[in-house]
């Protein structure tokens, strides 16, 4: 049949087989190979979706009878990744900026001449119908349309090229990791994957210590941008009653270690929602603030600042 490789550097596994082959397979075997892999023209192979040995994809590179030729390429740290993303990303901006400045111009072009083979029609002069002329007019105006049409639709790819290139853009230069609540989120989720883990007694797999490395690296990134700028600690020593969330100010009923509890969702009193202090945008504190439902009873905080 073929056989598979593992790239070290990207971590996925890598299928080659002729499409002789691939076309030979009975349909149940097509889908899986889609929905595991997705096809590389650049490296001509179908490459996993998923990282790490042990993943369904391997299951399906076994069970098609594919050679297992072991690994190839260097490690790379989860830092070295993200900057062989962001180079590619680089790569990519540049090639989509390119296809906007080639694509604008044609439509630019198209347009002009178009426009200006226009100018023969005297202004709002109909089609003389029944005259000799009437088909010649007819299809030269559809001509037209067409043209100006096109040119309107090559518009249109140049400024879904602009926006390719302007999402690249913001890859290439790790937009993200500036953010800390961006960054704050993946270390949650980090955290959280942890957790999972060791509670199946699933320590000594790639999978754990890739994410033990991520972790690390997002928690050593949030450092290096000096925190969130609200957390528990601070909220309390403020001695905060309200949180600005989503363009409104909300009234504080407890403050928790990794989210704060409000009152008043959804303008009811009553109804309470945790906010994660990532989303927090601002605080004040007016430690004499009532709160009443919508039968006019007083709902007390219970905010504890010690």
């Amino acid at each position: 049949m073929g056989y598979y490789v593992k790239n070290l550097e990207s971590g996925k596994l890598e299928m080659y087989f002729d499409k002789s082959e691939y076309l030979a397979l009975p349909q149940a075997d097509k889908k899986e190979v889609k929905g595991y892999f997705l096809w590389s023209s650049f490296k001509t192979a179908w490459v996993s979706k998923a990282k790490g040995n042990g993943t369904y994809a391997e299951q399906i590179a076994k069970r098609l009878g594919l050679e297992y030729k072991g690994e190839e390429g260097e490690r790379l740290t989860f830092a070295e990744q993200l900057e062989k993303q962001a180079e590619r990303a680089t790569e990519r901006a540049t090639r989509y900026e390119n296809r906007a400045v080639k694509t604008a111009k044609e439509s630019d072009s198209l347009w002009d001449s178009t426009r200006k083979r226009a100018e023969v029609i005297p202004f709002g002069q109909p089609i003389l119908a029944g005259h000799h002329s009437e088909r010649r007019d007819r299809n030269f105006r559809k001509r037209l349309n067409n043209n100006f049409r096109k040119a309107l639709q090559i518009r249109d790819k140049a400024s879904y090229y602009t926006e390719k290139a302007e999402t690249a853009r913001e890859t290439a230069e790790k937009a993200e990791l500036k953010n800390p609540g961006f960054v704050y989120r993946r270390i949650q989720e980090h955290e959280a994957i942890i957790r999972q883990l060791e509670r199946d007694n699933r320590t000594k797999g790639e999978y754990y210590a890739a994410t033990k490395e991520k972790l690390e690296f997002y928690q050593k990134r949030l450092n290096e941008l000096g925190g969130l700028k609200f957390t528990q600690d601070i909220l309390k020593e403020s001695k905060a009653t309200h949180i600005f969330y989503s363009r409104t100010w909300y009234p504080i009923k407890s403050i928790n270690k990794k989210s704060v509890t409000i009152l008043n969702w959804l303008d009811v009193a009553n109804f309470t929602f945790n906010i994660g202090y990532d989303k927090v945008r601002a605080i004040k504190s007016d430690l004499d603030f009532i709160v009443k439902d919508r039968d006019g009873k007083e709902v007390k905080p219970t905010v504890k600042h010690k």
